[in-house]
């Protein structure tokens, strides 16, 4: 998973839209609409229950709510150090969580693939 795609879902998830989750974003309906396919795709799971144009968290959705929000929070602080960084002219910063959240997320994703996670 990477960044955009877990900023997607957020919005998605935020606005329960795909309409209004493309126009918050600044992207097109249908490009989100296949962004959104392709990361159920990857993971292998549906994660919204969709019923005349309204999406709903299913609990695969749910549970991965904290996961994107992590990933998403650990971005913006790793372009605010590197801003920093790139300001004072200092070494390059570091980013530790990176490997750790990436195993943490596919470990996830496998437990609710194989029907071992429990909601």
């Amino acid at each position: 998973m990477d960044y955009t795609r877990a900023k997607y879902f957020l919005a998605l998830a935020r606005t329960g839209s795909v309409t209004a989750a493309a126009e918050q974003l600044g992207i097109t309906q249908p490009a989100l609409s296949r962004q959104l396919r392709r990361f159920e795709e990857e993971l292998e799971l549906e994660l919204f229950e969709r019923a005349a144009g309204v999406l709903r968290l299913n609990e695969a959705g749910k549970a991965l709510i904290p996961v994107c929000q992590q990933l998403v929070a650990d971005n913006n602080e790793l372009r605010r150090r590197f801003q920093r960084c790139n300001a004072a002219r200092c070494a390059p910063c570091r980013w530790p969580q990176r490997r750790q959240l990436s195993r943490r997320f596919w470990r996830l994703s496998s437990l609710m693939r194989a029907g071992q996670f429990r909601f």
